[in-house]
């Protein structure tokens, strides 16, 4: 009798070392408002997320878990375990760079220099760069950066426009230059 009440405590656990079980799994469910390339995932675009108050057994967070779209905005990846009954911070970015459990980038900071050779094409989605944040629990699994939670971007895109005027022939405009913008 106290064998079998033992085996019923341990079912309750939200981690477990013996058995992947009794774990409760994130569901990766992402938006977007808008993206370089139109306003919908592709199905290979990959996003890594962080989570915050979600400390494993060994104290340490998961850090950087890659997420494949399966073309339906529904994003497989390992799995992310929750660790505890509360509220865990679940933080994502596009694209994906570096290797699960690492920080991406150079200590967790992702840069990028603009060029005309990222300016077109598949390179533009090198440097599209977005972010997201939302809250989860174990009672409610799904984690889903989609609403007022969905992906935005992180950077700018300028789109200039010349229109024929008065007094102004467009075949006479050959060059402008523009000034003052950051490029990192």
């Amino acid at each position: 009798t106290s064998l079998s009440a033992l085996a019923l405590a341990s079912c309750n656990k939200i981690e477990t070392s013996s058995t992947a079980d009794s774990l409760v799994a994130a569901k990766i469910n992402a938006g977007i408002q808008t993206k370089v390339q139109g306003a919908t995932w592709d199905p290979t675009d990959a996003i890594g997320i962080t989570t915050t108050g979600n400390a494993k057994k060994d104290g340490s967070e998961y850090v950087n878990i890659k997420y494949t779209n399966d073309g339906t905005g529904i994003f497989r990846g390992s799995d992310i375990f929750y660790q505890n009954p509360g509220d865990v911070t679940f933080t994502a970015y596009y694209p994906y760079l570096g290797q699960e459990n690492s920080k991406p980038g150079t200590d967790g900071v992702i840069s990028s220099k603009t060029s005309a050779a990222n300016q077109s094409g598949n390179a533009q989605k090198l440097i599209d760069y977005m972010w997201a944040q939302t809250t989860a629990k174990v009672s409610s699994p799904d984690v889903n950066f989609t609403g007022g939670n969905a992906f935005t971007h992180k950077m700018s895109m300028l789109t200039l426009t010349f229109k024929k005027g008065d007094d102004v022939l467009l075949a006479d405009l050959s060059k402008y230059t523009l000034g003052g913008l950051t490029l990192d």
